[in-house]
């Protein structure tokens, strides 16, 4: 998984920057997260296919350099956090899960895409991202009541959050969003996503800041 996010790396540091030059890019530091919740509920097709029933909420954030220019599209190197709400679910279809302190910590490379003449004042945009993070925190395991799916019962034990994933500590990053993005000024650029996916959801609303030093 550490290979994967170098290529990545590699690989958005090889993609040219619309009408710009290496000459003209920079460093510069970055943050961004959620301002709506991360809901699972959209995602809850695909995570039955693959036999987990999930009912989590959370926020991610996330800090680091981007590399680029104001008006431009870009590339984010950052620390992330995916944070789930406490007393969120996972059910296997044997045992019922519920979160205490879980979050998933790790590295992500991000490829902001930028469309339209830079003139414009703000700009349609798409941003993918991928990478690996390590999943921290507990569980509280439910066992169903004798010939039903009621879990009413006491939890019949504490575990690690890491036996909802088969005992993968480390987990896959990746996610995407659409939305615009604005320079005000020649040291200040702001994204908005309206819409994306991260990892375990969907969510409404996300700010990213990149403020340029030159």
């Amino acid at each position: 998984m550490v290979a994967m996010v170098v290529g990545l790396a590699a690989l958005c540091a090889a993609s040219p920057v619309a009408a710009q030059s290496k000459e003209d890019s920079q460093w510069a530091p970055t943050a961004g997260g959620t301002l709506g919740k991360l809901d699972s509920g959209p995602l809850s097709t695909f995570m039955e296919k693959i036999g987990l029933e999930l009912d989590m909420t959370g926020r991610t954030f996330d800090v680091g350099a981007a590399r680029g220019r104001p008006g431009h599209s870009m590339i984010r190197i950052t620390f992330t956090q995916i944070r789930i709400k406490d007393g969120s679910s996972a059910n296997d279809g044997f045992y019922r899960f519920v979160t205490d302190n879980v979050a998933i910590r790790g590295l992500k490379v991000e490829r902001q895409f930028r469309f339209g003449p830079t003139k414009w004042p703000v700009a349609p945009m798409l941003t993918v991202h991928g990478g690996v993070g390590k999943v921290s925190g507990s569980v509280a395991k439910f066992q169903p009541a004798p010939g039903t799916r009621r879990y009413d019962g006491p939890p019949i034990s504490s575990e690690s959050v890491v036996e909802i994933f088969e005992g993968h500590s480390w987990l896959p990053i990746f996610g995407l969003g659409v939305g615009a993005t604005a320079s005000p000024s020649r040291h200040l650029t702001v994204t908005v996503a309206a819409y994306g996916l991260d990892t375990l959801g969907a969510y409404k609303g996300l700010v990213q800041v990149v403020y340029w030093p030159r």
